[in-house]
């Protein structure tokens, strides 16, 4: 695992400060895949910066009838929050099948096999390309 600096940020502006004044900072909040990919080398942030104690475990009306989820909004709050579930159903059905360590396990491990077995220096889709964009060219 490489160095990284700790920070706790203050209140939200002060995170937004330190992310903004380091490129290579992450936040962390809680949970351990950050901390798991960084163990294996796929992240390597300069600076955590510790975010869990700020108000932002809230799913909130916004006044364009959507909705903003807070970032420490835990997976099983989004996946059976009534007004989730009613606007945007896939969300829900999404996050209900990622609450839990096998799913998140699934969702892990093949990021960091992707990170390991890729050539070290991978021809990249040519901007404007299908594959830019996800859809397979023909």
């Amino acid at each position: 695992m490489n160095m990284f600096e700790y920070a706790r940020a203050s209140d939200l502006a002060d995170a937004v400060r330190r992310i903004a004044a380091e490129p290579g900072a992450k936040f962390i909040a809680g949970g351990t895949n950050l901390v798991d990919l960084m163990k294996e080398n796929v992240a390597r942030p300069s600076r955590l910066i510790d975010i869990t104690h700020l108000p932002l475990d809230k799913i909130e009306e916004t006044k364009d009838g959507g909705l903003r989820i807070g970032a420490l909004v835990a997976n099983s709050d989004v996946a059976y929050h009534a007004q989730v579930a009613a606007r945007y159903p896939l969300l829900a059905s999404a996050t209900h099948m990622s609450d839990g360590c096998v799913a998140m396990q699934r969702s892990l491990v093949p990021r960091i096999a992707w990170m390991r077995l890729r050539p070290p220096m991978a021809p990249q889709p040519e901007p404007g390309s299908r594959l830019l964009h996800g859809a397979a060219t023909s």
